[in-house]
């Protein structure tokens, strides 16, 4: 069954006219573990235009895809292949032709992950694997790139994690590789909720600090 999660950023008038001139824009990134288990962020999920109170929301609706080119700090991730749903534990090969086959029996697989079971695709350098969530109109977005290439017949497991990392910098970047975090970033689990509400201090004595809640800031009279 698929999951939806949602992060809310609200700011105060204050925080937002700082924010605002320096032309800031939130930023949100999704993650993928490390072999040591711990998250990483090397793509914008999303940008979300300043506000009051901004909402980025995801599934538990992941993909495969790959390309053979790594984009440049800042430039949009290009595919190579065709977006490939995955649910964890399932696998796939990378056939000759790039295209994505089930593979049923692939001893390295790992039910916490998105398993390639075989890269059989013909460049001899391999490829960089992609993962991406899908939204509710059916598109694809992606939340990682692996920096490292999956050479020809080499097997992957990729553990998307339910962790994000939230910072403000210029411009609307959805779908890039991450450049430069122009404030202090949180990284955050999501473990007990499927809904947090973050705030982030820009002046004064809490300046350059996150917060966050389950509950919902306080209504203004």
């Amino acid at each position: 069954m698929t999951t939806t999660y949602q992060a809310f950023v609200w700011e105060t008038k204050e925080d937002i006219d700082r924010l605002q001139s320096s032309k800031y824009n939130l930023q949100v990134a999704k993650s993928v573990a490390n072999p040591d288990g711990k998250p990483s962020f090397n793509v914008i999920y999303a940008s979300h235009i300043l506000g009051p109170n901004m909402s980025v929301s995801w599934t538990t609706q992941y993909g495969l895809n790959w390309t053979t080119d790594i984009p440049d700090p800042g430039a949009k991730v290009t595919y190579s292949g065709h977006w490939q749903p995955c649910s964890l534990g399932q696998s796939f090969d990378i056939d000759d032709d790039g295209f994505f086959v089930e593979n049923d029996n692939n001893p390295d697989a790992r039910d916490d992950s998105l398993n390639i079971g075989s890269n059989n695709y013909g460049d001899p350098d391999g490829v960089n694997i992609i993962i991406g969530v899908q939204d509710s109109k059916g598109d694809w977005n992606p939340i990682w790139l692996d920096s490292s290439k999956l050479v020809q017949k080499a097997h992957g497991e990729y553990q998307p994690l339910e962790s994000v990392r939230l910072w403000f910098d210029e411009f609307l970047q959805s779908g890039t590789v991450i450049a430069s975090q122009s404030t202090n970033y949180k990284d955050y689990k999501f473990e007990e909720h499927l809904t947090y509400y973050f705030h982030y201090s820009v002046g004064g004595e809490k300046g350059g600090t996150w917060e966050a809640s389950p509950k919902p800031p306080p209504l203004k009279e």
